[in-house]
């Protein structure tokens, strides 16, 4: 077969082509009307969607509200090395401390020399993650000294007043 026989064959065919039944009442049927086909169970579930999205936007603004008072207001700065996160947080609680011991006017000078070498302990391990910031066991030994610190300001605190 050539060319031309092929073209022939091919003019002979009808242009158009009928379903040999109606087709619409079938498409009709699978047509879905999203106002009236919406289940209980996608109902629930954006509901819940829009409950967590609130739950969400409610915590992160109660969480990061900027406090009135800001040696209350933690420290969180992501540009921040661990060990200087760690000393901002104590300082302010320490801080804290001080000025509830200060307000009461309880007397520490027999604890003062202790907290003195505390402080210096402090200040060597920072010098020393300095040099080494993502050294774990100096970042650690700093939280524990910190907390060793605090521990001793609430013990004085609760013991004289």
């Amino acid at each position: 077969m050539n060319d031309k026989q092929l073209d022939a064959l091919l003019a002979q065919l009808p242009t158009e082509q009928q379903p040999q039944r109606d087709l619409w009442p079938d498409i009709e049927d699978q047509l879905v009307d999203p106002e009236t086909e919406v289940t209980p169970a996608e109902k629930r579930r954006w509901l819940g969607v829009a409950a967590l999205a609130l739950l969400t936007f409610s915590s992160w603004n109660f969480m990061f509200k900027p406090s009135d008072d800001p040696d209350i207001e933690i420290v969180i700065n992501i540009e921040r090395t661990a060990a200087e996160q760690i000393v901002a947080n104590f300082s302010l609680q320490k801080n804290a401390l001080l000025k509830t011991i200060a307000a009461v006017g309880l007397d520490i000078s027999p604890w003062q020399t202790e907290l003195i070498l505390m402080d210096s302990a402090e200040q060597d391990l920072q010098k020393a993650l300095t040099l080494q910031p993502d050294n774990q066991k100096l970042l650690s030994m700093l939280r524990d000294l910190n907390n060793k610190q605090i521990q001793l300001l609430n013990t004085l605190i609760r013991f004289t007043a």
